[in-house]
């Protein structure tokens, strides 16, 4: 027992020996990197700096090792002895040391790397170090040098990359410099082949100081080939290029997140977030003016980031291709400055090349000379759906489907929000009355006349969705308000007017519609899919039959029972036309111009009169008048239009009321019919 003892203390004592070798390291951090395939790139270049290797040998420090994959866009060159220093701090920092936002370099002039943490969805956090990611779970070796000092490895995934300055510049100010020397003195740094005079010019001649401060700064600077009206660019504009209390390197920092510029205060708010696609490397930063002035209009203005990254001593700066809030292009101009083949993943590259070979010539142009418009812009990934794609061979349905994208009036996000929070205050006014008045949606006229598109602003939290529906296809906004000189433009992520749903499935996928859908489950509904059919459905919305259920209440809760689905159909077959052609509203108009038209259903017949008020199209029918809620909502098979009422009957609500008894009646002359003849044998015998 004692030697077991004896033996189990040796083992823990063996394990507790090979858990602190992992940890502290068997051997140095540089021969850790030497051993490590993976870093293989690293040590060749750290073995080629003098400097490097002597303070490897006698210091303190951490290591941020760039995997070989990093270094595929480096090559080698006499560069290499700032590049590995600046992957060299001057301390051991393990992962849960690095919680200051700042680290210093061994590079000359000891630039600063800047530590970002970032937490998922999940709350797992990730750090970085300026745009690198460290890789956690093969980091935090930490081993000693023959001095016997700790020295900490971190291996990340992207090479740092520090200010360089260009052959022949020599002053020492310039090897940590700050937002403020790297745009006096661009000319001294390496900036690839972008130049940034005109930007610094305007910066000397507003007196802003805002990039000479000490602190942390994201700095956003158009680089010259950007400017077509340069007066454009005052004070109030240069500080909108500025976020404060924020380092913002383009990996880490989060889509669409807005953040305050120094161009924020109650007078003018202005807003800058990014949006980052990760595998084409590539970013777009975009300004809100959310509260603007008479020279600085609201809107957003999206720009490129060109050059990303450039770490200085109060910060990180991005060249941009343009300057933010500066609104100097028309919506023509907009949509055409994604031709160039380097622009083909722009969010309206797809969109530009639809209005420039497949639409009438000319439709383009009349963009730029169209005042105070709204133009919906579908995305790329809009222009990928089936339905779409079918529709650009067919020139006249896609004239009129671009021209169902534009109204013509401004549409700010903030004004469809208040028609749309109005509309809704009414109907909690109406409510609160004990009268009924259904929802409803905001709409307006657009160009493919008399179509019009209705709005939804859906609200969780502090999310505020805009939605927009035209000919029975619902799209998402998902990019709101970007400014033009004539305009503004929505890119959403659907085309509408081109149906690619049947009427069945328009029912089963609309929120607004799922009472109708759910009285015609099985039978009724499955006519509704046949592609070989044109059917018109004058479809009540859920508000209709809940208004009809307050009417009659026990009828219609019955209705909804599967024991009475035969009543629940009749009821619907009433509603249903199916003819030759599907009935758009105009169609119908121009039908009960002298009069009521008659529509034969699937039931009986519909005797109805078409009147077009203020507020939208009125179906009169048996002395009632039902507004028609949202018309022509297209699908592949047929056409919707959604009603804010019940095509119901007195008979029906009598038929409905009475009909247990009508079935225990059927029942028991059914029993007595068929088991009468047995009973009559059975007595007899």
């Amino acid at each position: 027992m004692q030697a077991v003892g004896v033996l189990g203390l040796a083992a823990l004592l063996a394990a507790l020996l090979v858990a602190e070798a992992r940890i502290m390291g068997e051997v140095s951090v540089q021969e850790k990197m030497r051993m490590d395939a993976d870093l293989s790139e690293f040590s060749i270049r750290l073995a080629s700096s003098t400097y490097a290797n002597s303070t490897l040998m006698l210091r303190p420090v951490t290591v941020f090792a760039p995997i070989n994959m990093a270094f595929q866009q480096f090559p080698r060159s006499d560069k290499d002895e700032s590049l590995v220093l600046y992957h060299i701090t001057n301390q051991p920092m393990k992962l849960e040391s690095l919680t200051q936002p700042i680290v210093y370099s061994q590079m000359e002039g000891s630039p600063p790397l800047w530590i970002t943490h970032r937490r998922d969805m999940l709350n797992n956090e990730d750090v970085f170090v300026n745009n690198a990611k460290i890789d956690k779970k093969d980091s935090d070796y930490s081993g000693k040098n023959s001095k016997g000092h700790l020295q900490v490895l971190h291996k990340i995934d992207e090479v740092l990359q520090p200010v360089r300055l260009k052959p022949g510049a020599t002053s020492d100010m310039l090897y940590n410099p700050n937002a403020m020397q790297l745009i006096s003195q661009s000319g001294d740094f390496d900036l690839d082949t972008h130049t940034i005079r005109s930007f610094a010019e305007a910066v000397s001649r507003r007196k802003v100081d805002i990039f000479n401060k000490e602190g942390r700064y994201t700095f956003f600077v158009p680089v010259d080939s950007s400017y077509k009206h340069f007066e454009a660019v005052d004070k109030t504009v240069i500080e909108g290029h500025v976020i404060p209390g924020h380092v913002l390197f383009t990996a880490p920092t989060p889509n669409e997140k807005p953040y305050a510029t120094v161009s924020f205060s109650e007078q003018m708010q202005v807003t800058i977030s990014f949006t980052t696609d990760h595998k084409k490397r590539k970013t777009i930063v975009k300004s809100n003016t959310v509260i603007g002035d008479e020279k600085h209009p609201s809107g957003v203005v999206m720009a490129e980031v060109i050059k990303a990254n450039i770490p200085v001593r109060n910060g990180v700066v991005h060249l941009i291709d343009r300057p933010l809030m500066v609104i100097d292009a028309t919506v023509q101009e907009f949509v055409e400055s994604f031709k160039e083949f380097d622009r083909e993943d722009g969010p309206l590259y797809e969109f530009q090349k639809v209005l420039t070979n497949k639409v009438d010539s000319g439709f383009l142009r009349g963009l730029g000379e169209m005042k105070n418009f709204t133009l919906f812009a579908p995305s790329n990934e809009a222009w990928k759906n089936p339905a779409a794609l079918a529709a650009l061979n067919n020139r006249t349905l896609l004239n009129e489907v671009i021209r169902l994208h534009i109204v013509d009036q401004r549409l700010p996000l903030e004004h469809i929000k208040l028609k749309t929070h109005s509309l809704h205050h009414q109907v909690r006014h109406h409510q609160q009355g004990h009268r009924h008045h259904p929802h409803q949606l905001f709409q307006v006229r657009s160009m493919s006349d008399p179509k019009n598109l209705y709005f939804n602003v859906m609200v969780s939290g502090s999310n505020h969705t805009l939605t927009v529906e035209g000919g029975g296809v619902n799209a998402t906004v998902i990019q709101p308000d970007i400014a033009a000189t004539n305009g503004i433009i929505h890119i959403i992520d659907r085309v509408l007017g081109i149906a690619s749903h049947t009427v069945k499935e328009k029912l089963a996928t609309d929120p607004s519609m799922l009472k109708t859908y759910h009285l015609g489950e099985t039978e009724f509904n499955d006519r509704l899919k046949d592609n070989n059919t044109r059917f018109t459905y004058f479809v009540p919305r859920d508000v209709a039959w809940h208004t009809a259920e307050i009417k009659y209440p026990s009828a219609i809760k019955k209705l909804f029972m599967s024991k009475f689905k035969y009543h629940a159909h009749q009821i619907l077959e009433r509603h249903l036309v199916v003819a030759s052609t599907a009935y758009t509203m105009m169609d119908i108009k121009r039908m009960t111009h002298s009069g009521p038209v008659t529509l034969h259903t699937v039931r009986d017949k519909l005797e109805l009169q078409l009147q077009e008020k203020a507020n939208g199209y009125y179906l009169k029918w048996q002395n009632e008048e039902i507004l028609v809620h949202r018309a022509d909502v297209e699908c592949t098979n047929g056409i919707i239009h959604v009603l804010d009422g019940v095509f119901l009957k007195e008979s029906d609500i009598r038929v409905t009321a009475g009909v247990s008894g009508v079935m225990l009646s059927s029942s028991l002359q059914l029993f007595v019919t068929i088991l009468a003849p047995f009973l009559f044998k059975w007595v007899l015998g």
